[in-house]
């Protein structure tokens, strides 16, 4: 771990994603364990950047589910010689879905880990969000593997605010092929797809 000068410590990375580093942190005033996820302002790509800030502001904007990451807060950290913008998040130490597959072995467990992700997602829907980037890196295992919370919403977006286009959002090799096409989807189905 190393020292900074805002009221938390950094500790060792838990993932990589396509614009920031997730970390294990710890609280300097109460000694609890979270989550941040950080961009080094000085290197990151505006991409990167703006993936953090729309992070940032849907979470902010979502109201607490059971079935999503709690967000905790953000700032900004001044560490040695670098600056970096951070969200901070719950730790859920089992990790993701990715990860824990084959410990998903009993019907019964994927049945309750699919019921928490509808939830969640109707819970974002409801609230005008769509995630865009859901897949089992994004899904974290909780409470010691009796359910799961929906993480990572870089890739989401707010339905009802005003956009000149749309551009895919999300992982390219989790999205359907009318999306990373950019052909609306019509509701009929097209044989020549």
């Amino acid at each position: 771990m190393e020292k900074q000068s805002s009221s938390w410590i950094r500790g060792s990375c838990i993932g990589r994603g396509c614009f920031g580093t997730v970390s294990k942190a710890v609280s300097k005033i109460d000694g609890g364990v979270f989550a941040v996820k950080s961009v080094d302002l000085a290197t990151c790509l505006p991409s990167q950047s703006e993936s953090l800030e729309n992070e940032i502001a849907i979470l902010r904007s979502l109201r607490a589910h059971p079935h999503i990451v709690r967000f905790l807060g953000d700032d900004m950290s001044n560490e040695r010689t670098t600056s970096f913008r951070n969200l901070h998040l719950e730790y859920l130490p089992e990790g993701d879905v990715a990860t824990n597959v084959g410990k998903i072995v009993e019907e019964e467990t994927l049945r309750r880990y699919v019921w928490c992700l509808v939830s969640a997602l109707g819970h974002v829907h409801a609230n005008g969000v769509v995630h865009c980037d859901v897949k089992s890196k994004n899904v974290l295992v909780a409470n010691g593997g009796t359910s799961v919370k929906l993480a990572d919403f870089g890739s989401a977006m707010e339905l009802e605010k005003p956009t000149v286009e749309i551009s895919p959002r999300g992982s390219p090799l989790w999205m359907a092929p009318e999306v990373v096409r950019r052909v609306p989807r019509t509701g009929r189905l097209n044989k020549n797809v």
